[in-house]
């Protein structure tokens, strides 16, 4: 969902995202070390994740330069 999340904001060119998941383990691994890749420069995805009724703040992740 993150990498689906950083192709939408690189194709529309957004600088910022905020996306929310429905996993309870947040950010997995392989997302967390290639999102800054996937970002367009400089932008911003800030990823929260819910377990049970209460959001977290999984990551926030700012795009490398290109």
């Amino acid at each position: 969902m993150e990498a689906q999340a950083a192709a939408l904001m690189r194709r529309f060119q957004a600088s910022e995202g905020r996306p929310m998941i429905r996993h309870p383990s947040g950010v997995c691994g392989t997302c967390a070390n290639t999102l800054r890749v996937m970002l367009p420069e400089g932008a911003s995805l800030t990823v929260k994740f819910q377990h049970g009724r209460i959001f977290f703040t999984g990551g926030n992740f700012v795009g490398d330069p290109d």
